[in-house]
Parts: structure tokens; C-alpha cells; sequence
């Protein structure tokens, strides 16, 4: 176990999901149910477009509430276009699979307007989105959808042509607002060329890691220092150029690669398991259920294939668990379990404590999240209030990291100087970030060390080539420009 904090957020996120997924079939939905919770997801869905196109438009627009509005790039409440565009890709298939429904004749002609509108803006805010994957998960989804459905769909003729020319309307609006789709179809060009895209490079890198561990793998948590150290012997190999930019990579833009590299082949047997299993569950319902329900799932599926959505959203999370319980709930089997008085009972407590627990970590996490951006921006805060933050398993490292450059931008003492480098040393052994790189380096000049100095910019450079930031610092060290340069809070430097 390399780091048992990672270990334990993953997990929890794994169990959580697992817990999730079983407790929905305790309710035994039934089939109306099901549809009624797929209904409140096109209100949902809905919401998050018009939070898109309210982006998209120029202005500052209810600035207050929407984050990274007036900057034309339609970010969602997940502030990345890529999940915002599975998620939109998600919701125009889904509009059709509601449309080939038995019971959508029987709905309320306001929820089969929504439905068109649905795909309007869905397909208006994923085609300026510029994402080449959420394009690609939709034109094949929604391709694969109708191809299985269209038996159903030809038997609602008039609302068929509402939901095309909805479509039609909401494609092209969304290529003429701004250059999201020439983004992406410039993305599609540079894929074509041979080594033009960094994801080549990132996949390979991946590939050879894997193979150096293959069965245990390097240990959850250590992506980042195997990652980027065999980038840097792979991208040495091939003239010291820099291949994959220069940003640092938290994950390899692919989930098997990602357990791959940090569980071996175990973790990879286990994802073959689960990838069985949802394949032959979808047989067992037949082509056109099973069609359907994969279609409804494909945009999120292949998204894990070139990023992490399930990192950076539990909605994409959570929502992939809902569509799997439809495929499953088909043929699912019920057996009654008799509780003890007690027993009720402490299920009942436990549901309480577990709710409350997570309610205070997650605000918690959401107003230090809100504070530590604030923070970042600002370049201020007191060191109680980063002691506070710190105390956050989740903020542990980003707050100590502050609070110690607090300390020494205001002291200067030999002290904080020492202790700042010691947990600096500490945290790059894990976590090969520039910035820290950087401060490290000033650090050492701080207290006379130019040959360490040196030497941790040199390795930065390996693991990094070509480098901007860090190839300035190397110039002002080598020019005895030092001191000018350290002026720097050393609070505001990021990669």
C-alpha cells in the first residue's frame, strides 16, 4: 500500500458505488418508476444545458450562481468541456430512448415538449463544446440508439420529426456560436497525423509501465512518479524533446491504463470481470433493450477510455451506476431477509450517523475547496485559517504546502526555511510537481545551496523538458539574477 490515503478515497469510492448500485434494488422499482426517475433526469439534463448556453453567451449573465460564464466555452458545473459533452451526449439519447418508451403516448404533452427541447439544447451545447470525444460518444450513441429503437420510434411519426428537427436545429446553432466544432474537427485532424497527439505518447508510456509490473503493478497512488518517470526516459530516448507538454498528469487519460499501472494484472482481470459480465447481462435482455441500454451508456464508457470523468464527477459516477441497475434489474432475484427488532434499529442508526458524517465532510470539503481557490487567487490567508484547512484529509498536502511558504515569506527564519524544504523533499518523492520543483530550488539558494539548486532544476528539466518556468530559473541561477527572482511569494506558484 504506497499511500493509504489514496487507497482509502478510492475505495470508498469503488464501495460506495457498489452500496449505491445494490440499495436501489431494495426499492424493487417497478417499470413505471424506473421511467418517473429517467423523467426527473431530462429535468436535470435540461438544467445543466441551459447552465452551458448561459456560458456560451457573451456577458457576465447570473455571474453569481454560473461558474466561467462570458467565455464562450460551454464548462458546465463540472468547469470541463469534455464532461460537459459526454453529459450532453447522454441526455440527447436518452431523449430518444424516452420517445420509443411504451408509455410515452400516456405522458403529459409538457414532458414530451421537454423531451424536444432536451434534444435542442443538449445537441446546441455539446456541438460548441469542441470536444472530439463527447462528438464522437453522441454520433455513435445516438446512431446505435436509433438503429435499435426505430421500430418504436416509427410508431410516433409526428414527434419523431420534432425530435430530427429539434436535433437538426440544436446541431447546427451550436456550430455556427463559436468555434467549438472547428476546435474538434482540428483535434480530429491532428489525431490523423502520426504523433501529432500527445495521448499516442501518454498511451505508450502507460503500456511500458505496465509491463515493468504486470501482475501487482507499482501500488495504488503512484501513478504520478512512475508516469513521469518513465516520460522522462521515454521522451529521452527520443531526443530530450517534450512530448506531452508540460502539465503534470494525475492520471494517463485512461482508465485501464490507470489500474493497469497501479494494480498490475489483478486489477486488470478484475475490470475484464466486471466488462463480462455487464456484456452478457446485455444479451440476456435482447437487441433492442440491450441495444439501448448500452447506447445510453457508451458516451460516459468511452470518456473513461481517453480521461477520468469518474474523478472529477460523481454525477458521471452515479449516473453509470443508474443505467447498469436498469440493464440488471431485468433479471435480478428477490429474497426477503427478516430483521430483528435491533437489528431495524441499528440499521436505522447507522444510516442516520453515516448521513450526518458525509454531510459535515462534504461541506466541510466544499467551503475549504471555495477557501483554498480564494486562497490561490488572492495569495494571502492567515496560517490559522490553512491550519484549519489542513486538518482535511483531502486538503492535507495543498495547505501545508501554503501555510509553510506563509511561514517563510513572513519570517525568513533558518527554521521554516529547513522545515519547508524537508517537507518538500518529502512531497516531490510522490508528487513531481514544477512548482514545487521551483520553491524547492529557491529554497536552496536561500540557504547557500546553489549546486542543490541546481541540480533539483536539472532533474525537473528531465522529468520536464523545454520547460519555460524552469528554464528561466535555471537562467537567473546561472546569471546570478537569484535574489530579484526570489522576491516571488512563493504562496502563488503553480505549473
Amino acid at each position: 500500500m504506497e499511500q493509504p490515503l489514496l487507497w482509502f478515497f478510492r475505495l470508498s469510492v469503488v464501495i460506495g458505488g457498489y452500496l449505491f448500485f445494490y440499495s436501489i434494488f431494495q426499492y424493487q422499482l417497478s417499470v413505471r418508476m424506473v421511467s418517473n426517475s429517467l423523467y426527473v433526469l431530462v429535468i436535470f439534463f435540461i438544467i445543466h444545458s441551459l447552465v452551458s448556453i448561459v456560458q456560451i453567451l457573451p456577458g457576465m449573465h447570473m455571474a453569481a450562481i454560473i461558474p466561467n460564464v462570458g467565455n464562450m466555452v460551454p464548462m458546465g458545473i463540472f468547469q470541463q468541456p469534455n464532461m460537459q459533452a459526454s453529459l450532453m451526449a447522454t441526455a440527447v439519447t436518452l431523449a430518444f430512448f424516452m420517445v420509443s418508451l411504451p408509455d410515452f403516448q400516456f405522458r403529459p404533452v409538457l414532458l414530451k415538449i421537454a423531451l424536444v427541447a432536451l434534444v435542442f439544447l443538449s445537441s446546441f451545447a455539446l456541438f460548441s463544446s469542441g470536444s472530439r470525444i463527447g462528438l464522437i460518444g453522441g454520433a455513435i450513441s445516438l446512431f446505435f440508439m436509433i438503429l435499435v429503437r426505430i421500430s418504436f420510434l416509427k410508431r410516433k411519426p409526428k414527434w419523431l420529426f420534432m425530435m430530427a428537427l429539434s436535433l437538426s436545429i440544436g446541431v447546427f446553432s451550436g456550430m455556427q456560436i463559436n468555434d467549438g466544432f472547428l476546435n474538434a474537427y482540428s483535434k480530429f485532424e491532428r489525431l490523423s497525423e502520426s504523433g501529432k497527439d500527445v495521448r499516442v505518447h501518454v498511451y505508450r508510456i502507460g503500456f511500458e509501465s505496465i509491463i515493468e509490473k504486470p501482475f501487482f503493478g507499482h501500488g495504488i497512488g503512484t501513478f504520478q512518479k512512475v508516469f513521469h518517470e518513465n516520460a522522462a526516459k521515454y521522451q529521452a530516448q527520443l531526443g530530450g524533446v517534450n512530448l506531452i507538454g508540460d502539465g503534470r498528469y494525475t492520471h494517463p487519460h485512461n482508465e485501464i491504463l490507470l489500474w493497469g499501472m497501479e494494480g498490475g494484472g489483478v486489477a486488470i482481470l478484475a475490470l475484464l470481470i466486471a466488462l463480462i459480465v455487464f456484456l452478457i447481462q446485455l444479451y440476456k435482455v435482447g437487441w433492442k433493450k440491450g441495444g439501448a441500454y448500452f447506447a445510453l451508456v457508451f458516451p460516459i464508457l468511452i470518456h473513461t477510455q481517453v480521461e477520468h470523468p469518474f474523478y472529477v464527477s460523481f454525477y458521471h459516477w452515479f449516473l453509470f451506476l443508474f443505467f447498469s441497475y436498469i440493464l440488471f434489474r431485468k433479471n435480478s432475484y428477490f429474497k426477503s431477509v427478516d430483521f430483528s427488532v435491533f437489528g431495524i434499529f441499528f440499521i436505522r442508526v447507522f444510516a442516520v450517523i453515516l448521513f450526518s458524517v458525509s454531510l459535515v465532510f462534504f461541506g466541510k470539503s466544499y467551503l475549504y475547496s471555495y477557501k483554498i481557490g480564494g486562497l490561490i487567487f488572492s495569495g494571502s490567508g492567515t496560517i490559522e485559517e490553512l491550519e484549519k484547512m489542513g486538518r482535511h484529509p483531502f486538503f492535507t498536502d495543498i495547505a501545508s504546502r501554503h501555510m509553510l511558504a506563509s511561514l517563510v515569506a513572513h519570517t525568513e527564519s533558518p527554521e521554516s526555511i529547513n522545515y519547508y524544504i524537508d517537507w518538500m523533499e518529502n512531497y516531490v518523492e510522490r508528487v513531481p510537481d514544477v512548482g514545487v520543483y521551483i520553491d524547492l530550488a529557491r529554497m536552496y539558494i536561500k540557504i547557500s545551496s546553489e549546486e542543490k539548486a541546481l541540480s533539483t532544476i536539472d532533474y525537473a528539466l528531465y522529468l520536464y523538458p523545454e520547460h519555460s518556468r524552469l528554464l528561466h530559473l535555471k537562467h537567473t541561477i546561472d546569471n546570478n539574477k537569484i535574489d530579484s527572482d526570489l522576491n516571488h511569494n512563493p504562496i502563488i506558484n503553480s505549473q
